[in-house]
């Protein structure tokens, strides 16, 4: 169900008038009372082809997501969390 999911609510979190995935995540963290959500970033290949991979942790969800950049990692793995926060939610009939 979430592979079928994950990719419109991506796309959902990552659509810029909700703001940086991060900052919902955070947000997100914030007002639920949890701590930050926390970040591993890998890199891997050539310096001039670098690819990274993130991956964030928040309550139990963990999001994944590569880039070009630190940053493009990050924000992916931010979306990803995002999209499997809302799948959890929409399976136990939350809002």
């Amino acid at each position: 169900m979430l592979r079928h999911l994950g990719g419109p609510l991506d796309a959902e979190a990552a659509r810029e008038e909700l703001g940086d995935p991060k900052n919902v995540l955070q947000e997100l963290a914030a007002s639920s009372g949890l701590d930050a959500p926390t970040y591993q970033v890998r890199g891997r290949g050539p310096d001039h082809a670098r690819v990274f991979t993130a991956e964030v942790a928040l309550a139990g969800i963990t999001g994944r997501g590569e880039g070009n950049s630190k940053k493009q990692a990050e924000r992916a793995a931010a979306a990803d969390a995002l999209g499997q926060h809302a799948a959890v939610r929409a399976a136990s009939g939350g809002a």
